[in-house]
């Protein structure tokens, strides 16, 4: 940790880790392509590194004295070389002196990503961020906001992170080192970055105050993103207030490990603020605690994780969900894994499932996923439960720790539909209110003219889940297409359809319109539950697929409690699968 002081005060101007100072919060590495980390060196004007040294050279001007300080927070001695250069003179009375702060911040929903704000007279001269997130590069997605002397509104707002560091569409040409400008790191799996931004040339000017931040909202609104700030201005005092607590060098961790979280989970301590029944989360037979992932392992850095230890078998997490219908489903827990960690078995409302999973684990693992089979549950309200039933021989306790749970509808998808398009629509509804030839019954041997004026046939889509077909039928613009499947049943049933379209859609069951919507919509999995009757044997299932423009395609599936329903394009039954 580096730290300066001016002319006898007893508070820095500078407070920054060595390798954030010198221009990257990532010490001296960066990834290379077999996804190791080797020596990283750049050359800027303010800073730069070498394969011997790391030097930084804007003029820090002083009156009386200057005290610079190093402390070693490694559990080693470590060894040091430095030079400084110094020009004695007389200083101008209105020269400002450099300050340097650096913090670390986890993004939460909803709050801007603080850089700099301070009182005084002086200039914004820069920063170095560095970031990791489990959600890809979507932080690039926040603009920089800087407000001058009381402004509520910034008088500099940017078009996105990498666009203030003057490079743009997700970093696409790799690493850049500029005279005032750079990317140091990039292309790591943990979705790692650093980049500086030096404003030399077009210094930001303050005379009250200045605050200088990052957007974190709309499209890069999620938790869990660490940043490394380094914030350089020059101001008229000896040193600045800093509005948060300065961690111990023994103590800096960032950056660390960033835990993979997971798109559509649940984290559990989102779930309940405390441990008790009507937060519809429990835990008992031991003690538990949210703790900091860092007191499981101080590699790793992310959400919280629910710990529950115990001297014995019996100590349980139990957790409240609510799925929407009777349908197979999978409960599908993010734990992890660490030497102490015991052998857990899956409870439904109070019943043992008899699928149990080994948390035991040589050193710390941060995501272990357990998901059992399907199972079929009820809609409405049930009881997850994780009971410690035991240890393996090589365990030294009968603890665990789990991150998030989320629970996923097992019933399968058609892998494969009979597509045709495109047919002609309109700007008005898209061709909704059009019937065209398939609505009035499905030939696949039959040709049509499409939306161009050439023959369109029937053809063999292989998908899953989500199917998305914008750019195979052209014109891809205010048109439509048809999908078509037949599903076997082994009897009648009542069930219900899942349905979603992108954009106006209608669905026919066995010739019959059972499900229309109109207008622009947007594809989500099992958005719409429509009520059908499937008759014993073959069925037929249309689905009509109209098109705005952007995005096109669909989401179907049907509820299949016992497993037993078959999808196919035509109506020979599928060969059986090989044995294992």
């Amino acid at each position: 940790m580096l730290r300066i002081y001016w002319d006898g005060d007893a508070k820095p101007a500078v407070e920054c880790p060595l390798g954030n100072f010198f221009g990257t919060g990532f010490d001296d590495k960066m990834p290379l392509p077999d996804r190791k980390w080797g020596t990283l060196t750049f050359g800027a004007v303010p800073f730069g590194m070498t394969e011997a040294f790391y030097y930084f050279r804007l003029p820090m001007p002083f009156r009386k004295s200057a005290r610079i300080t190093i402390e070693n927070g490694n559990d080693e001695p470590v060894e040091l070389a430095w030079r400084i250069e110094t020009v004695q003179g007389k200083v101008p009375a209105n020269a400002a002196y450099f300050h340097a702060q650096w913090r670390e911040h986890v993004t939460k929903q909803g709050q801007h990503v603080p850089i700099l704000e301070t009182t005084g007279r002086g200039h914004f001269v820069g920063t170095v961020l560095s970031m990791q997130s489990p959600w890809w590069l979507t932080y690039l997605e926040g603009d920089e906001k800087i407000y001058v002397d009381g402004e509520t509104r910034p008088s500099i707002h940017g078009t996105g992170t990498e666009d203030y560091f003057n490079c743009g569409w997700y970093y696409a040409k790799g690493r850049v080192a500029r005279p005032f400008h750079g990317l140091t790191v990039v292309g790591d799996p943990q979705s790692r970055t650093s980049q500086y931004r030096m404003h030399v040339p077009d210094c930001v000017p303050f005379t009250k105050t200045i605050k200088v931040e990052i957007e974190h909202g709309e499209s890069n609104n999620k938790p869990y993103t660490n940043y490394a700030i380094v914030a350089y201005w020059y101001q008229d005092s000896t040193s600045h207030e800093r509005p948060f607590d300065f961690p111990p060098a023994a103590n800096l961790r960032l950056p660390g490990t960033v835990v993979t979280y997971y798109e559509n989970h649940t984290n559990f301590e989102d779930l309940a603020d405390t441990l008790d029944v009507e937060a519809g989360l429990q835990a008992g037979g031991g003690t538990s605690a949210f703790v900091p992932i860092r007191e499981l392992d101080d590699d790793y850095a992310g959400p919280r994780r629910w710990l529950i230890t115990s001297d014995g078998p019996g100590a349980y997490a139990r957790w409240e969900i609510t799925v929407p219908g009777d349908d197979l489903y999978t409960p599908w827990v993010v734990a992890s894994r660490r030497p102490d960690f015991g052998i857990v078995e899956l409870y439904v409302d109070g019943a043992p499932t008899g699928k149990t999973f080994d948390l035991y684990f040589d050193r710390f693992h941060h995501d272990f996923h357990l998901r059992p089979e399907p199972m079929t549950l009820t809609g409405g309200t049930h009881w997850l439960e994780l009971r410690v039933v035991g240890k393996n021989e090589k365990s030294t306790g009968y603890n665990m720790a789990l991150a998030a749970y989320r629970v996923d509808p097992a019933s399968a998808f058609p892998t494969a539909w009979n597509v045709v398009g495109a047919f002609a629509g309109n700007k008005h509804d898209y061709g909704f209110g059009t019937a065209h030839p398939p609505e009035q019954g499905v030939d696949l041997n039959a040709t049509y003219t499409g939306a161009t004026g050439e023959e369109i046939a029937w053809s063999k889509l292989e998908t899953r889940g989500l199917t998305w077909i914008h750019g195979k039928f052209p014109p891809n613009n205010f048109c439509v297409a048809y999908a078509h499947t037949y599903v076997k049943s082994p009897d009648e049933r009542q069930t219900s359809a899942l349905v979603s379209t992108d954009d106006a859609g209608k669905l026919f069951v066995n010739g019959e319109l059972i499900f229309a919507i109109p207008g622009v919509n947007h594809l989500k999995v099992d958005k719409f539950a429509v009520p059908i009757t499937l008759k014993p044997g073959w069925n037929d299932v249309l689905l009509k697929v109209c098109q705005a423009g952007g995005h096109w395609g669909w989401s179907f599936r049907i509820r299949d409690l016992k497993g037993d329903l078959i999808y196919a394009t035509t109506k020979e039954e599928p060969p059986p699968e090989p044995a294992e």
